[in-house]
């Protein structure tokens, strides 16, 4: 504090203090001997009277309450008074009020200390007197915000409830904005008009809802604490129980005490706006709460109520939801509110002084019949728009598809929006008039909104379904469990027969390493055109990583960034999921996966709800595989089902419980080594046929019958010919065509000598290569 400045009438209210605390032989200097020396200030006393402060009164109980202080008994040394806790306090408290004001160039002043005393009014019998004369806080706003820290040059002026303040002529002219509400006792409401707006509930009809209407007219009835508030996800029609409560007062189907109403929707955004200093907010939600007491036939609305709390609220200020209190408690002013359960619980219900003067109305989200009866009225308006008619079947199929599609929305709300953006882009392929929306333009807006595949098969995509395993079969040998169950599934969602609360399909690939698990996966996305996301779930292995898989816990580092699997499938709703190796992952990984599978949606850390719903889920795993009787490894017995015991051991019953299949690859026979040679020799001939200069790529069957043995190992699969094939042909070719005899083409044969592959380039060139 002794870094700031302070006004000459301060800083002398201040030595007056002192000195009095001196003279009576206090101990310390407390707000109460500050306040009293502000009563023999001229400056402040100017304060005093704009807010409309008995001065006398004032004076007399802050002298009688002094008197009581206790003292140094007489005959004993009287040390210097020390300026008490609350004291130094509100000077701090002051000091950041002055940082916020344009003039002084922060120099804290007694309007300042006055301001500040009110935050301390629990710890200081001088804030009681003021609020024992009715002046609150926001008076002092108003005084600071009209006349600024210049009290010299003020001049007199009436305000709207009856109070003489003071203004300067410089004041009156550039803060003029800040005046256009003040009002006689004759004039109009301009704060209700300008900040709000009156619901009629002529252009809005509601259904289904009969039950919270109700409820929120018996509460609006009562004597006091006559307030709702429906809460409720969004989109599921809270404002429009508004309009039907506006309704049924214009049709005269409410209580006796409730005829004649008017329901006004209070405006936060323009209230707030341009309230550029301390003290417009206040006026402004001041001005609001006086207009509603003046006329009872007015009943406040408040959407999305949640934002009240701490609005205006600044470096230690009233917020609008403070100053909206006492008028709710008492009934002088009725409300009505909305907003979510999620909002509810952590921003209003913690206040509890505001949950506790209203009447909570859940309002769940409603049924698919009864979100069609809602939406006919609806679709009639969407009709007279757009000039399209709306068939009943149309708007049940838009129901249907948008409750099994868009998860993250509720109706009826995300069903208007599917019929508009139908009927949107039907406008744009027709020209006519009074058209008939159709079931697949539906589908192909659903399709839009959730970034998913049509519901709907076409004559072309019927054809690519049916081919599917044959293709993959080209791609993947020797798979053929595996193809069937991913097409099994395809086929059903696409049939529109799988569970919508489910993912697509949730396999586990069990089977020792490089047999195809991987590959069958990346080729079935490829195919079907899903976007394929793969984890390596080694990296998961730890439980911190939790936070990396779902997103950190609000409050630590990387909260903001989101969680790699949630915000993947958020962006890409119809994908293709691989979590390989998923015995290495943690623990609590696997109990997530359980929701995953069992009720298709995962909640991340900061309490989103992801769908998977459009989504394949496969894990894979050789747990246990690699311990299977060596017989059936390699070119044995390939019908024997292998590492049962290992998956069982590796996973808990429930998880396992809720896979739709377990499917286990066996390792690969001879002919199936044979065909992943041919597929691979054929790829890198491709590849040389199609460089500037040829080159045809010949292999014998000695050759052939090398890489077949030897490309293929139990403890590395069939990942072994690749690197062959690599390291023994691809890497000499490369040299060859880069400086040496395939320069301008030719003819690469591989061959067998000597137990080691050879090429050889024509013309006649022989390579010795070292194994």
């Amino acid at each position: 504090m002794h870094t700031c400045q302070f006004t000459a009438s301060l800083a002398t209210a201040m030595s007056d203090a002192k000195k009095f605390a001196l003279a009576k032989r206090h101990k310390a200097i407390t707000v109460e001997h500050l306040i009293f020396s502000f009563c023999h200030s001229e400056t402040a006393i100017g304060y005093f009277t704009s807010a409309v402060v008995d001065v006398t009164l004032l004076k007399s109980k802050l002298e009688e309450h002094l008197e009581g202080l206790a003292s140094t008994p007489a005959g004993v040394e009287a040390e210097a008074p020390v300026n008490d806790t609350t004291y130094n306090d509100v000077l701090q408290k002051a000091a950041e009020f002055s940082k916020t004001a344009t003039a002084n160039q922060g120099e804290i002043s007694c309007l300042h200390v006055l301001m500040a005393l009110y935050e301390y009014n629990h710890a200081s019998y001088a804030s009681w007197l003021l609020l024992e004369q009715d002046v609150a806080y926001v008076d002092f706003c108003k005084v600071h915000n009209l006349c600024g820290d210049d009290h010299e040059k003020q001049k007199r002026v009436q305000t709207g409830n009856g109070r003489t303040k003071n203004l300067s002529k410089a004041t009156s002219t550039s803060r003029q904005p800040a005046r256009r509400h003040e009002r006689s006792s004759g004039e109009n409401n301009n704060g209700i008009a300008e900040w709000t707006t009156e619901i009629t509930g002529e252009q809005v009809n509601c259904f289904g809802r009969d039950l919270q209407v109700k409820r929120a007219i018996e509460i609006l009835s009562r004597q006091s604490k006559n307030n709702p508030i429906f809460v409720g996800d969004a989109g599921v029609g809270k404002t429009t129980l508004v309009h039907a409560i506006a309704r049924a007062i214009r049709n005269g189907d409410v209580p006796d005490n409730l005829k004649n109403k008017r329901i006004l929707e209070l405006n936060i955004t323009k209230l707030l706006a341009g309230t550029r200093f301390r003290g417009d907010f206040e006026e402004r939600v001041s001005i609001v709460m006086d207009e509603m007491r003046e006329d009872p036939e007015l009943i406040l609305f408040i959407d999305e109520i949640h934002t009240l709390i701490g609005a205006g609220d600044s470096t230690g200020g009233l917020s609008a939801g403070d100053m909206l209190k006492p008028g709710l408690v008492n009934g002088s002013i009725r409300c009505i509110g909305t907003t979510t359960f999620k909002e509810y619980r952590h921003v209003f219900a913690r206040s509890e002084a505001m949950a506790r003067r209203f009447q909570r109305i859940d309002v769940p989200e409603p049924t698919e019949d009864e979100a069609c009866d809602m939406m006919l009225a609806k679709c009639r308006e969407l009709s007279r728009y757009h000039s399209i008619s709306f068939p009943r079947h149309v708007i049940e199929a838009s129901i249907r598809l948008a409750v099994r599609h868009i998860k993250d929305r509720r109706l009826p709300d995300k069903a208007v929006d599917v019929l508009d953006e139908a009927a949107a882009a039907k406008k744009m392929t027709i020209q006519g008039t009074n058209d008939e929306l159709a079931i697949s333009d539906v589908e192909l807006a659903v399709s839009k909104i959730a970034a998913i595949p049509l519901t709907s098969v076409d004559t072309d995509e019927r054809g690519t379904i049916i081919s599917l395993p044959m293709q993959l079969e080209t791609k993947v040998f020797g798979q053929k469990k595996g193809i069937a169950a991913l097409c099994g599934a395809f086929e059903m969602y696409k049939a529109g027969l799988h569970d919508s609360s489910r993912p697509i399909g949730t396999f586990l690939f069990h089977g020792p390493t490089g047999v195809g698990k991987t590959e069958i996966c990346k080729q079935f996305a490829n195919l079907t055109g899903m976007k394929f996301l793969h984890f390596d779930m080694t990296e998961y292995c730890d439980p911190s990583s939790v936070s990396r898989f779902i997103g950190a816990a609000p409050g630590h580092v990387g909260f903001e960034k989101g969680g790699a699997l949630t915000d993947a499938v958020d962006q890409s709703p119809h994908c293709f999921i691989l979590l390989d190796e998923i015995e290495k992952a943690t623990d609590e990984i696997h109990q997530l996966l359980l929701q995953v599978a069992d009720e298709g949606r995962l909640t991340d850390s900061s309490g989103k709800v992801t769908s998977f719903s459009n989504v394949i889920l496969v894990m894979t795993t050789n747990a246990g595989a690699n311990d299977a009787p060596s017989h059936v490894i390699g070119f044995g017995n390939t019908n024997q089902t292998i590492g049962d015991n290992g998956i069982e051991s590796a996973f808990r019953k429930e998880w396992l419980a809720r896979i739709d299949e377990i499917v286990h690859f066996e390792p690969l026979a001879q002919k199936v080594v044979e065909q992943l040679v041919d597929k691979n020799i054929a790829e890198v001939s491709s590849a040389l046929s199609n460089i500037k200069q040829p080159v045809t790529l010949r292999l014998d069957s000695d050759a052939r019958s090398w890489l077949v043995e030897f490309g293929y190992t139990k403890d590395e699969g069939a990942r072994l010919l690749r690197q062959l094939i690599t390291r023994k042909i691809k890497r000499p070719i490369a040299r060859e065509i880069v400086g040496g005899h395939l320069s301008d083409g030719g003819v690469a044969t591989v061959y067998l000598s000597n137990g080691s592959l050879r090429i050889r380039c024509e013309p006649e060139v022989e390579l010795a290569l070292v194994g």
